[in-house]
């Protein structure tokens, strides 16, 4: 599935950003319920620390391990000394002031330009352009919900980040678990377009398929959705569920992913 391009993926981060910044003014101890345990506080020290990340990553230049992990270091340590931020009548200026930092890194860069990604098959520009507007707009999504006012993600920036879940983050977490798959199939439908996926478990492989193949179930909903469902923040009542329910916790076990 073609990615939607730099200047779509920018516009969005920009506006997204900006409006998590203004929901997060009026609304900064309001509970997410997406992510347990914070407030929309903490979650702008969040996604402001990892626009911070980035940009010194793409600020570096740099593609080896060492100095990544290098780099990680020193912005942890910096985050140590940022443990009252949430509370701080500057979080909303410093968290525009990361937004602004990422869009001008980003903005200078072609998406095949070469940087360091944690993404092993994709080693692009390309990559952070689309995984910074993805992460940004499920967590304004967040704040939205704290705030009482959630909207749908656009279906274009939907269908693109179930795109992104099952193929990119999907694999990412299944290396790390214990479970293994058995030749279970799960499918996911958008119902405001004709967007389908397949993913199939085996033994320590996934393999993701365009289209709706015969699953064990199947969800098919909105592509907001079905993104916020695959991301955790929508529970089966916001989808409709084809197939034996008492499958769920088999697919709970093998389809994670974290946001």
């Amino acid at each position: 599935m073609a990615h939607l391009g730099k200047e779509r993926y920018l516009a969005r981060l920009r506006d997204d950003g900006n409006r998590i910044r203004q929901i997060g003014e009026d609304r900064r101890t309001a509970p997410v319920t997406g992510c347990p345990g914070w407030s929309v506080a903490d979650l702008m020290v969040h996604l402001g620390e990892v626009y911070e990340w980035v940009s010194a990553v793409l600020a570096s230049g740099q593609m080896d391990r060492d100095s990544i992990v290098a780099i990680r270091r020193d912005l942890d340590a910096r985050h140590e000394l940022r443990k009252g931020l949430p509370a701080s009548p500057g979080l909303g200026e410093w968290f525009g002031d990361e937004l602004q930092r990422l869009l001008t890194r980003l903005e200078s860069l072609e998406p095949d330009a070469p940087v360091w990604t944690w993404w092993e098959l994709d080693q692009s520009a390309g990559f952070w352009q689309r995984r910074m507007a993805q992460e940004t707009c499920v967590h304004l999504w967040d704040v939205q919900s704290a705030a009482g006012s959630e909207e749908p993600i656009p279906a274009d920036m939907a269908v693109d980040g179930i795109d992104e879940a099952l193929r990119i983050h999907l694999p990412a977490e299944y290396e790390e678990e214990e479970v293994d798959g058995r030749g279970e199939v799960y499918a996911f439908r958008q119902t405001d377009g004709n967007a389908a996926w397949s993913v199939s478990f085996g033994s320590g492989t996934i393999d993701v398929e365009e289209g709706a193949l015969p699953a064990r179930l199947t969800f098919s909903g909105s592509a907001s959705d079905v993104l916020l469902f695959i991301w955790r923040r929508l529970g089966t009542d916001r989808v409709t569920l084809e197939g034996d329910a008492a499958e769920l916790d088999r697919y709970n076990q093998l389809l994670r992913v974290d946001s």
